[in-house]
């Protein structure tokens, strides 16, 4: 396997950029696929020898004692040899033995116009705004107690009334509810931070990723599911059929069993500043028997 990175690539071409990225991927990928078969094969071997052991101890026995000696001397170094092949392979599937990305210079290209987007390099990322932004971005988070009081507000009169627990999908409540919430006279902000106003930022224990064509329910279900360490979460999600005013006295009672507090979760819908931009695809239109309820 290759151990040296590549030298840096200078290039007034798009396809230059593009075609070092794919040498250097392939590269990586054919490393990869190289570890497996390895480890595989010397798997095989090892497996092989514990089988045949006892037979080959057998003949050797029979023979004279030069072919004991050997068998004695050969079958350790296989072994030996096929344990070193796999934590070879296991170093080069962690990265250790893999290339540094190429060093990408594009040049800006004949008839773009003056301000446009430009294709961002590896060194852009590394500037220190890039790296505060990140961490800032980061560090937002939702404790299981604001999420659930959130829940709890949705099919009210101040917060999307017509919410419909079997319907409405996160891109809904996205729209019609976080962004409604989240406004601010200077246009808006993430819903997460306007939870944590005047409080402690306290960053996140666990990512959440899910689908906005999802009902939200279910990723409501979801997280409560992960908070009381289940491996499923749909029987939570059968309990949270009811409306969420119907069942919001129940928020009180699950809180202080699953300690709310203490569970923050990462989520776009809520950590992403939906004003600015915003992460799913436009709703679907309502029914036309129901669109008065949407106005």
């Amino acid at each position: 396997m290759e151990q040296a990175a590549r030298p840096a690539v200078v290039s007034d071409d798009l396809g230059a950029y593009i075609k070092a990225e794919a040498t250097w991927a392939a590269t990586e990928l054919k490393n990869a696929r190289l570890a497996v078969l390895l480890t595989c094969h010397s798997s095989s071997i090892a497996a092989l020898i514990c089988i045949c052991r006892p037979w080959l101890l057998v003949l050797c026995s029979e023979d004279d004692d030069r072919c004991y000696i050997a068998y004695q001397l050969v079958v350790p170094v296989l072994e030996l040899g096929a344990v070193m092949v796999e934590i070879i392979s296991l170093f080069s599937l962690l990265g250790v033995f893999s290339l540094k990305p190429p060093d990408i210079r594009v040049a800006p290209q004949p008839g773009r116009r003056a301000g446009s987007v430009r294709l961002m390099t590896r060194a852009d990322t590394l500037t220190e705004a890039w790296w505060a932004t990140a961490r800032e971005l980061a560090s937002r988070s939702v404790s299981l107690e604001q999420l659930l009081r959130f829940w709890g507000e949705l099919g009210s009169e101040g917060l999307m009334p017509h919410y419909d627990t079997e319907r409405s999908t996160t891109n809904d409540v996205v729209r019609q509810a976080i962004i409604p919430k989240s406004r601010r006279p200077d246009g808006g902000d993430c819903l997460a931070k306007v939870f944590q106003e005047g409080g402690e930022v306290m960053p996140p224990k666990a990512m959440v990723t899910h689908s906005w064509r999802n009902n939200f329910r279910d990723l409501v279900a979801a997280i409560i599911a992960d908070a009381g360490k289940k491996d499923e979460y749909w029987r939570v999600a059968g309990k949270l059929k009811g409306s969420p005013i119907d069942a919001a006295r129940e928020v009180d009672k699950l809180l202080w069993k699953l300690h709310g507090n203490e569970h923050r979760y990462w989520i776009c819908a809520f950590c992403v500043n939906q004003h600015a931009s915003i992460c799913g695809g436009y709703a679907d239109p309502p029914p036309i028997a129901d669109a008065s309820a949407y106005k």
